[in-house]
């Protein structure tokens, strides 16, 4: 996040904090002291100072540098991730750190290795640390972190003692150098990095702890670290239904909108985002062009702190956006001399990228010249599967002289047996009874994505979908 980022954020830091006040991170991860400076005095407690024990992502510039720069939400799967934790040893003897417990055996491990202290002493003359009232206690400073971010990058300097936390935890140990003496610019510091595996469905906080105790000496104190994060999946949608209400013949086109956005990647990691419009799963027929959905288009980045805070209202816990894209949906009744089939409408949006697919379903109901007469589907309730069921409905039409068929070929369940007689005109209005039977030791269980079309015949034919419900016993 550049600099220029951070002052159009100002306006709405207040709304994040509120928005992060009831998230995942602040529910499930322990808070930090409230005056996190620590003294010599404070200091000689414990062997070991550790900067800071918490790691979870926090946008808010009230946060550490760490905590803005940690992305908290990963994908799961077998990629090990890592939060690294900066501390020093102000001791004139070795200090040994043993795993205690942790959250999760079989998804972390660990890793400790010192600093060099001709790299710590290059580090503290170019910044003037010495000079900072609160040092490190606070977390790194801005002066501190860019060479901090230097020597991250070049950890091959470094020499790491590395264990998988599956191992006994006895069998964990770490040793950390003693503290040089006799130059006032070296300091003998070095990194914990605890390493996690993130499972599907998880979210944090893993938790580790440590006895750390000084060579040659019998106390001991005890050090807690976790590490808030959740699991996220390479994209997400902001809505899973889109409800276009009741449509007539006079509707107008209604333009609806999808937000796909990621937490885990940045927009050049998402090509090809495809969106494909189709029929639910076992409903049969074209879904024809009535819904529509268009190309996929990036928001700019300078959107998407925005984005995220509506997100995060909108979900009651954190979201973060790394990247994100519009995708336009229309709805229409008419397209050139078709209409949409009467009855209940719904189609799926597919929207695909790489190897992940997630849906949106659009649904609504079409209102036309035949309707139903006192029921709103062919509802065979419970019954006895031996049996034979039948349900006769009335169909009527808006004039008389309109020709009701069957489309047999899209009748579910295809052993369903279907008879429809014209009956005496009502009035202005033209009148059809539908005799549906079920025959006996055919339907067992639920009757899934039935449905019966009626057609009407004419230049411009439309079609009534009835659903068909019941169950089997």
């Amino acid at each position: 996040m550049n600099s220029s980022t951070l002052k159009i954020l100002v306006p709405v830091v207040l709304l994040i904090g509120v928005v992060f006040a009831i998230t995942l991170f602040s529910q499930n991860t322990p808070t930090e002291p409230e005056d996190k400076r620590l003294d010599k005095t404070e200091t000689a407690k414990k062997p070991l100072r550790f900067f800071s024990t918490i790691r979870r992502w926090n946008p808010a510039s009230g946060g550490s540098l760490e905590d803005r720069e940690f992305p908290g939400f990963f994908e799961p799967g077998e990629t090990q991730y890592r939060a690294s934790f900066w501390f020093e040893n102000r001791n004139p003897a070795p200090v040994e750190m043993q795993l205690l417990k942790v959250s999760c055996t079989s998804c972390s491990g660990g890793q400790v290795a010192p600093i060099p202290t001709d790299v710590t002493k290059q580090i503290l003359q170019m910044t003037a640390i010495s000079t900072l009232p609160q040092g490190l206690a606070s977390g790194f400073p801005l002066l501190l972190s860019v060479p901090a971010a230097q020597l991250d990058r070049n950890r091959s300097i470094l020499t790491w003692q590395a264990y998988e936390f599956s191992k006994p935890p006895a069998e964990v140990i770490y040793t950390v150098p003693a503290a040089p003496s006799g130059d006032k610019w070296a300091e003998q510091w070095a990194i914990l990095d605890l390493n996690f595996k993130v499972r599907p469905g998880a979210q944090g906080p893993l938790t580790a702890e440590f006895l750390t105790r000084i060579q040659g000496s019998e106390e001991t104190a005890g050090e807690k670290f976790a590490i808030g994060y959740e699991a996220a999946a390479a994209f997400d949608l902001d809505k899973a239904v889109i409800d276009v209400g009741e449509l007539t013949d006079d509707s107008a086109v209604q333009s609806h909108e999808v937000i796909i956005y990621s937490s885990t990647r940045k927009a050049h990691q998402m090509p090809n985002v495809v969106a494909v419009v189709a029929m639910p799963p076992g409903a049969s027929g074209d879904p024809g062009e009535f819904v529509q959905a268009g190309a996929a288009v990036p928001i700019p980045e300078e959107r998407l702190e925005e984005l995220a805070i509506k997100l995060s209202i909108q979900a009651k816990k954190a979201i973060r956006v790394q990247a994100a894209f519009r995708l336009p949906v229309t709805v229409k009744v008419k397209h050139g001399q078709t209409k949409l089939d009467i009855g209940r409408m719904e189609r799926l949006v597919s929207i695909t990228q790489g190897t992940e697919t997630k849906q949106v379903r659009v649904h609504g109901a079409m209102r036309g010249p035949v309707y139903l007469i006192g029921a709103k589907e062919i509802g065979f309730g419970p019954f006895a599967s031996a049996d034979q069921q039948t349900v006769t409905i009335e169909v009527e039409t808006e004039r008389t002289g309109v020709e009701l068929a069957i489309v047999n070929d899209l009748t579910r369940p295809k052993f369903l047996k279907l008879e429809l007689r014209k009956q005496p005109d009502n009035g202005d209005r033209g009148s059809y009874k539908l005799k549906a039977t079920l025959p006996a030791n055919e339907q067992r269980g639920e009757i899934k994505d039935g449905v019966v079309v009626l057609e009407a015949k004419g230049p411009n034919p439309q079609r009534l979908r009835i659903l068909v419900r019941g169950y089997g016993r």
